[in-house]
């Protein structure tokens, strides 16, 4: 048996594990939100650290003291700068570039809430002197858990939600770079899922010594804890954002593509605004009692209130149609979302909550060309959103046809990051270590 630990750093949340690799069994687990949110798609960095040793600390000990190497996943698109003396604010996937139009004449591919756009709104304020390195919080943190030890490394997954990132030869498109005015020396090392980033230097709380893997994306991570098959499997995870996924032998045309292991590809469909589409009814539902002076509803009750409504209405012939662009669209930062086919009776709180959960669903489920999930028969479902809401299960049936699978378990990020360094555990113990080779 090796116990392995998983950190996934979040928007909203951070979660650790220990997992057994052996039996692919959740051991402990600790999770908190990180209130690490200063606004405007900006969050704290050393909060997002200071979280995940409290975590740690949480694990039982006796445990802790058994890890034998360690995965860390976190949020995508993001990018924090640091240097041995200062650290930037995280300047998350929600995050807007001001000047993204004149950026994308230089590089198409880039979209509000990605690190090199960040990057280039920062070096035309010529507010990137003060840093050394640059890259996701995540990557932040295994620099961290490594001692610090110099220019940080940042896998694929991870480079390749940045923007200019040349997915055939694996590396980021220098000359873009250069021209967006980013200095060279930010520009991450980049290197294959499941490297060695070094070994765990200082007191965390979990034994010297021991690998950690360079960071990996959320999403990779999400369906590494969860895939059986993935030639027959879509992968849907709703929690404050949302990732339609489906493994891909090779880059599919018009779709946005992640690597994935073993030489695949992750095809991805990822609105700006999923799970937290849900989460603003609840919240205009309360503000509206709240407003007409109606008596508090728990939070949770309101919650399940909506809920049960919704199903009841799924059904109904008659449904309004919402389209919950409420944030834009990475293609289309300017779509707002819409309300159709209002009638005097159908504008009924489980009407409207059962559409909101259908538009929800389909706005996923339009960002994967058909041809690339129609013939798969399991829809494995992931994220609190979903794992809680009977209506946006049923959503899934009525879109795609087919019974959604909750994943039995917990943080999946996290417990994938977990699994996921077994891999690297395995090489080390084979005398195999991965090699970190400069891709740049």
């Amino acid at each position: 048996m090796a116990l392995l630990l998983g950190i996934d750093m979040g928007t909203t949340k951070s979660a650790c594990v220990i997992v057994d690799s052996d039996r692919r069994t959740l051991l402990a687990c600790e999770s908190m939100a990180h209130q690490a949110a200063a606004g405007g798609g900006i969050q704290d960095a050393r909060r997002h650290v200071e979280v995940v040793r409290r975590l740690i600390g949480r694990l039982p000990e006796s445990l802790r003291g058994e890890v034998k190497c360690v995965g860390v996943a976190g949020q995508m698109h993001g990018v924090v700068l640091w240097s041995r003396h200062a650290v930037s604010p995280l300047f998350t996937w929600q995050s807007v570039t001001r000047d993204l139009e004149h950026f994308q004449t230089v590089a198409p591919d880039l979209r509000h809430g990605f690190g090199v756009a960040t990057l280039a709104q920062l070096a035309s304020e010529r507010k990137l002197d003060a840093y050394e390195y640059a890259g996701t919080i995540h990557d932040y943190l295994v620099w961290q858990l490594t001692g610090c030890p110099g220019k940080p490394v940042m896998d694929y997954s991870d480079a390749a939600s940045w923007g200019t990132y040349r997915l055939r030869e694996n590396c980021f498109d220098g000359a873009s770079w250069a021209r967006l005015g980013i200095p060279e020396r930010l520009m991450p090392q980049v290197v294959p899922v499941c490297s060695n980033a070094g070994v765990v230097a200082g007191a965390w709380g979990i034994p010297r010594g021991i690998p950690v893997m360079a960071a990996v994306g959320d999403n990779q991570a999400s369906v590494a804890a969860t895939a059986e098959d993935p030639s027959d499997e879509i992968y849907l995870t709703l929690g404050t954002g949302a990732q339609l996924s489906i493994v891909a032998d090779r880059l599919a045309e018009q779709v946005e593509c992640r690597p994935y292991l073993d030489g695949k590809y992750l095809a991805v469909g990822t609105p700006l605004c999923g799970g937290a589409a849900w989460a603003w009814l609840q919240q205009h539902v309360k503000a509206w009692l709240n407003a007409l002076g109606c008596a508090p509803i728990p939070d949770a009750e309101l919650y399940d209130r909506i809920d049960a409504l919704a199903a009841a209405a799924l059904q109904d012939d008659d449904l309004p149609a919402v389209h919950p662009h409420f944030l834009g669209e990475r293609s289309d930062p300017g779509k707002r979302g819409v309300i159709e086919h209002l009638t005097l009776t159908n504008f009924t709180p489980g009407k409207f909550a059962a559409a909101l959960a259908i538009g929800i669903v389909e706005n996923l489920q339009g960002m994967l060309p058909r041809e690339l999930w129609q013939d798969r028969k399991r829809l494995l479902v992931s994220g609190n959103a979903i794992r809680k809401t009977r209506a946006l299960q049923a959503a899934c049936v009525r879109c795609f046809g087919i019974e959604p699978i909750p994943v039995s378990g917990r943080e999946e990020a996290a417990c994938g990051a977990a699994l996921l360094s077994g891999r690297l555990l395995k090489e080390t113990s084979d005398g195999r270590e991965t090699e970190i080779t400069e891709k740049n």
